[in-house]
């Protein structure tokens, strides 16, 4: 689970801290101080339009389109390099992650810095996945001026910077996290991998997510949340019959709906139905509401057996009459009163989320004299 994060130099923030406190950048971005709490299940940005809320959001989208495209498909997204710095704050941009795994007595430490070379071209400066306990910190990945260094120490060894093994880096445009194995060692590793990797930020709209949409290969949602049958297909695959079980508990969050029915007799093209309570005939899902499509998928998300460890969904109460907010509520709530492998980051103006989540675990962002600033709601009205 991340407890805490980072961002500086990214778009609208020149810096930006949320959650647990970091004593070790040094390496990457000097020492930042951060109000140390820690970040639960659930974590909810609030405040004005344009204050931010999104591009938090997407400097982790922005990490994973670094790990499965690279650094130069990730920036010329957004418009270049250049657009993405946050005016005036130098060339470079960095962001760093708290994780911690369950049974873990400290947190690890994942951060990269982006800079660009003289021709304005951007490239991995360094990058750091740090192993903490009690008494000592210490470097697994070290990656600076491409050099990779790689170092996997027991917990009662000792460390200096002598004992990093030298690797010839030279791959500027690729995060070293992405090319390096798993160690049995260090689950926490493959847990920060997957984070990044499986980040789904999900904006849904009814429309695209009827859709079986044949680019949405990955076994979540698009970024722009379509293919909601694409997601379906995946869930299949994986799980085979035991993908209805899955429809089955989730038709008690979606309202008027009485049954899911899947047909997976082709299991590249899954086929839906509902089952309502005031028809005679199962419709299919071109005929559902745009709010009922939206919840679906919302609940595919939260509800799978093996999720994405982290899921972003930019104010889900767009589109949602007082039923369809009230069931994506319960949602959050089964999130909230059971922990499982995944954590929810929401953007959101809604009163009814307020209410349904602990104002420790609200931040508001605000713009004051021209500056991107987050407190967090518990310390304010603390």
């Amino acid at each position: 689970m991340i407890e805490g994060f980072w961002i500086r130099n990214f778009r609208s923030f020149k810096h930006l801290g949320i959650g647990s406190g970091f004593d070790i950048f040094s390496v990457v971005d000097g020492d930042v101080d951060i109000d140390p709490f820690e970040l639960g299940p659930v974590t909810v940005f609030t405040g004005d339009c344009g204050v931010g809320k999104s591009t938090i959001l997407d400097a982790f989208l922005f990490l994973s389109d670094c790990f499965y495209q690279g650094l130069d498909y990730a920036c010329q997204k957004r418009g270049g390099f250049e657009n993405i710095l946050f005016q005036g704050g130098g060339n470079f941009f960095s962001a760093g992650i708290d994780f911690r795994n369950k049974g873990d007595a400290e947190p690890t430490t994942y951060a990269v810095r982006v800079g660009c070379d003289k021709n304005k071209v951007p490239f991995i400066e360094s990058e750091l996945l740090v192993f903490r306990n009690a008494e000592k910190s210490f470097p697994i990945i070290y990656l600076q001026n491409g050099i990779q260094s790689i170092r996997y120490l027991a917990p009662d060894e000792s460390f200096t910077s002598a004992d990093l093994t030298k690797i010839e880096f030279t791959n500027y445009n690729h995060l070293g996290l992405a090319s390096l194995p798993d160690h049995p060692k260090y689950p926490i590793y493959a847990t920060v991998r997957k984070t990044i990797e499986n980040f789904v930020l999900s904006g849904i709209t009814s429309d695209p997510a009827r859709g079986l949409d044949g680019a949405a290969s990955r076994r979540q949602f698009s970024p722009r949340g379509q293919s909601l049958l694409g997601s379906v297909r995946s869930i299949v695959a994986q799980y085979g019959d035991a993908a209805s079980r899955l429809l089955e508990r989730i038709v008690k969050f979606l309202p008027n709906v009485e049954e899911i029915i899947l047909d997976a007799t082709d299991p590249d093209i899954p086929k839906l139905a509902f089952k309502m309570d005031d028809l005679a005939r199962p419709i299919p899902i071109a005929m559902l509401s745009d709010a009922t499509v939206r919840l679906l998928a919302f609940a595919l998300l939260l509800e799978e057996d093996n999720p994405a460890p982290l899921v972003a969904i930019e104010e889900p109460e767009n589109g949602f009459d007082g039923p369809h907010l009230e069931q994506y509520l319960n949602l959050v709530r089964r999130l909230i009163d059971f922990p499982r492998h995944l954590q929810l980051f929401v953007t959101t103006h809604s009163p009814e989320i307020f209410e349904t989540i602990s104002a420790s675990n609200i931040w508001l962002l605000e713009k004051r004299a021209g500056e991107h600033i987050v407190e967090r709601i518990g310390d304010k009205i603390g």
